[in-house]
């Protein structure tokens, strides 16, 4: 049986979204399966439909794509424009180089118009993880919509990424999903979402990174050395006070400030000059050596949560302030939860102070056995829809 992942995995500039897409495959690949990601670009459909200017406004209003976000970029800080894009294109660079070399990928390339030809390809279908039927990035494909009757279906740890559907979103999905073999999310406010509105029986499973353990994550990951300890800020947001506390943080504890500026390829005046060491001319290899080694990481990303537990770090986690509103933040309370260390959640203005970072840095620490309990219940679904 040949698997084909259904993902954001083509041209994905996050470095979150390609850890999670080389874990699942990995994982299969590991445990005997014949699986890879399929190449699949949601976006080059409309590209040949629309003009070129129509082309960039509607990619504006959906999600923004790497590219996107250096065009918007040069329009609004013309000032900062070229040196900013000469460093992300350097972090680019890095991250694609992950993603076509070291995740397992189909030849073919797909469109929005011949995912069909996949069934050709392909016995069985995964769709996820990550928010593949969030829905302000909806596309029909992530739901396997084109999958052939005969064809096995598979959600695994699909990510709804919001608390609430209308509802013609939660049909769109209850439809789709009746004739899979088997479903299952990542958060458990959408398992019980779903659970209100299917019939079949909906699974709450961890995301795929969960699934390799941290040697596993080291067989990948590439040296990258700061000369003393240091504190890792990774943002994806635009929360300017979260920054703050880790400047004071590290300079209060005598430690490096190491950051990732303009994230996702937007240029924010909150990053400009932030951090003693920013990085750019780094894949998500060197990523995971960084968060294994940082004294402390300051996120607001459920995936540098998430490896920071895997690698038992200390951490604090913070809301994450973004122009669109959209909310993400149940994944992280979710996994925080499991975990039983949801005092790292900073989501409050008590816990949004220098006193208390350092009261409870080096005392609270991620409780795994919940985790791992949730893990092998994980693998054990997987192995049992593909059976």
């Amino acid at each position: 049986m040949k698997i084909g992942i259904l993902t954001h995995y083509l041209k994905n500039p996050n470095y979150g979204g390609n850890l999670q897409a080389y874990a699942l495959v990995e994982f299969l690949r590991s445990s005997g399966f014949d699986c890879e990601q399929i190449c699949y670009d949601m976006f080059f459909k409309r590209e040949q439909e629309l003009s070129r200017t129509a082309y960039f406004l509607k990619r504006m209003s959906c999600v923004p794509g790497y590219a996107l976000s250096l065009f918007k970029s040069r329009v609004l800080f013309r000032g900062k424009t070229s040196f900013v894009s000469q460093k992300m294109a350097q972090r680019l660079r890095s991250i694609y180089d992950f993603n076509q070399n070291t995740i397992k990928h189909g030849a073919d390339f797909y469109s929005y118009g011949d995912i069909g030809r996949a069934n050709d390809v392909y016995d069985a279908f995964i769709t996820g993880s990550d928010q593949v039927w969030h829905p302000h990035n909806f596309c029909p494909a992530y739901l396997l919509t084109f999958a052939k009757g005969d064809k096995k279906k598979i959600s695994y740890a699909a990510s709804i990424a919001k608390s609430d559907l209308s509802k013609e979103e939660i049909d769109c999905i209850v439809s789709s999903i009746s004739d899979y073999t088997a479903v299952s999310v990542r958060e458990e406010d959408s398992a019980a979402l779903l659970r209100k509105h299917c019939p079949k029986e909906i699974s709450c499973v961890v995301d795929p990174v969960f699934l390799l353990s941290d040697r596993q994550w080291d067989s990948i990951s590439r040296p990258y050395s700061v000369d003393k300890p240091y504190v890792l800020t990774y943002f994806l947001g635009e929360n300017s006070k979260s920054r703050a506390l880790a400047r004071d943080f590290a300079k209060k504890n005598g430690f490096k400030l190491v950051s990732f500026p303009y994230l996702n390829g937007a240029y924010r005046k909150c990053d400009w000059n932030f951090g003693d060491e920013q990085l750019f001319n780094v894949g998500p290899a060197e990523l995971l050596t960084l968060i294994k080694n940082a004294a402390c990481v300051f996120t607001d990303s459920f995936h540098a949560t998430a490896f920071s537990i895997i690698y038992g770090n200390s951490f604090f986690v913070f809301p994450r302030e973004q122009k669109d509103k959209i909310d993400m933040s149940n994944r992280i309370y979710s996994i925080l939860d499991i975990c039983r260390c949801s005092q790292l959640y900073c989501d409050s203005e008590e816990k949004q102070d220098l006193a208390y970072l350092n009261s409870v840095f080096d005392c609270i620490f991620a409780d795994k056995q919940d985790l791992e309990r949730r893990t092998a219940y994980s693998k054990d679904f997987l192995m049992a829809a593909l059976k």
